[in-house]
């Protein structure tokens, strides 16, 4: 096994190889009207497979130059914004005798290929090994680390060393029970990159993040990858933030189910895996957070609640130091307080304090109402300077909020009112004096209304009709 190795040998060997003497190793192929098309798949993100460009430039040469061979094709062209690679692969394929052409393009737009034969870099590497009588094997990564070559008939459990609680690759999530007896072989990923993730790691987050990119590389040709991937990324936003209604998971499942044969890529066809496998491999991690509003792994942060443990608070106020919000209230002989409606729940106090007082849950919880004393600290000898420690509007602080309509103002202050002047008092003419210029428009003694002077609130008394003699 060789395939990050330059394969020379392979390169030599398929020069002088006829058709049929090419079939009988690597069988027989379709006859191709156009090109040998060799990329990385668009739905492989992590591009980590173009390395071979740079590594094995000979053997991709001579896989796609028996694939020439075999289908009658009228050259080779290989597609990718990878620098520096143009020499080495133009040598190699004169060389071969064949006739390359190299597009300086991220993604493979499958259209202005219809009449191509689209392989992969590694399976044209794979091909080259064949030919030398070799077994290749399958390229792979686990999360960042380098790529290496594996048999084929290695267990994925195999190459992970810790306990998880899911494998993504090529935007799908993998259970444990479902990788249990699968080997990378089978696996057959695209990419080769397995991202391991654990308790810590939260698969509706992850699932929205793989939308998200997705979404970026998606060329919005295709009605069902574009608007598709629209939805679903709304979707998992509600999924994290608690929002999400019961009936937007049976149209997620609708969604996934179209984009897999209504798209013209690669990238289409994977677009969906992300919701697509969350909701059949880990059902209980959608029901946490779409029913019971928690996250298992206390990650998304409308769920997550930071609070202080009295019981273990000693009042030293390093929490408040690095909070960047200004979040935690600390009162001399009293331990801190986080005010909910401020905080970022960014976690910066979570390291900070070196009692681990700051505790952090996911749904529901009780949380302590006011600050308590404490113990063995008397109040009036806590009274300290100030200092660093307590950063500026850290304390308690006074909220502003509009004042209805109608509202009355504030009550000034001693200065304000002593420098005011005086208000200037309107004489108010007795009940006695008060005449009627007009009687004609007088209504009728039993409904008129007898007004109160100086009421605020109108008081309406009504006359008792007169007795006739």
């Amino acid at each position: 096994m060789s395939l990050l190795n330059n394969n020379l040998k392979a390169l030599q060997a398929v020069s002088g190889l006829s058709a049929e003497k090419l079939a009988e190793t690597l069988g027989a192929r379709e006859p191709v009207r156009g090109f040998v098309t060799a990329s990385v798949w668009n739905s492989d993100t992590e591009r980590r497979k173009e390395a071979l460009l740079k590594l094995n430039p000979a053997g991709v040469i001579a896989g796609l130059k028996a694939l020439v061979t075999l289908t009658g094709a009228q050259g080779a062209v290989i597609v990718t914004p990878v620098e520096g690679v143009e020499d080495a692969l133009l040598n190699a394929a004169n060389e071969a005798e064949l006739t390359l052409c190299i597009e300086k393009k991220a993604e493979l737009v499958k259209f202005d290929h219809r009449d191509d034969l689209l392989v992969a870099l590694d399976e044209a590497a794979a091909l080259a090994e064949t030919l030398c009588g070799l077994t290749p094997g399958v390229l792979l990564a686990v999360d960042d680390g380098e790529l290496w070559e594996v048999p084929a008939k290695t267990k994925v459990t195999d190459v992970i060393s810790v306990p998880f609680k899911a494998v993504l690759t090529d935007h799908r999530f993998w259970s444990p029970a479902e990788l249990a007896d699968m080997t990378v072989g089978k696996l057959r990923s695209k990419s080769g990159v397995l991202r391991v993730l654990t308790d810590r790691d939260c698969l509706a987050d992850r699932a929205k993040k793989e939308i998200r990119i997705l979404r970026e590389k998606s060329c919005g040709r295709c009605t069902f990858c574009r608007e598709g991937l629209f939805q679903l990324s709304a979707i998992a936003e509600d999924l994290t933030t608690g929002r999400l209604k019961p009936q937007a998971l049976d149209l997620a499942k609708e969604l996934t189910d179209a984009m897999r044969i209504a798209t013209n890529c690669s990238l289409g066809e994977d677009a969906g895996c992300p919701v697509a496998s969350l909701l059949s491999a880990f059902p209980q991690e959608v029901e946490a957070h779409a029913r019971r509003k928690e996250c298992p792994a206390g990650v998304c942060a409308a769920f997550t609640t930071f609070y202080i443990d009295p019981n273990k608070c000693v009042g030293s106020r390093e929490c408040v130091k690095v909070c960047p919000a200004n979040a935690i209230e600390a009162k001399p002989g009293y331990t801190s307080m986080i005010e909910s409606f401020d905080c970022t729940k960014c976690g910066a106090c979570l390291t900070a304090c070196a009692q681990n007082a700051i505790v952090r849950v996911s749904g529901r919880a009780r949380i302590p109402e006011k600050p308590a004393r404490l113990k063995g600290v008397a109040v009036e000898a806590a009274v300290e300077e100030e200092g660093p420690a307590r950063r500026e509007g850290a304390g308690k602080r006074k909220r502003s909020f509009a004042r209805p309509a109608g509202a009355s103002a504030p009550a000034a202050s001693k200065e304000e009112a002593a420098s005011a002047p005086a208000p200037v008092e309107t004489p108010v003419p007795a009940a006695a004096e008060t005449a009627v210029t007009d009687v004609s428009n007088l209504a009728p003694a039993s409904e008129r209304v007898i007004r109160s002077e100086n009421s605020g609130k109108r008081k309406r008394n009504y006359a008792k009709p007169v007795k006739s003699e």
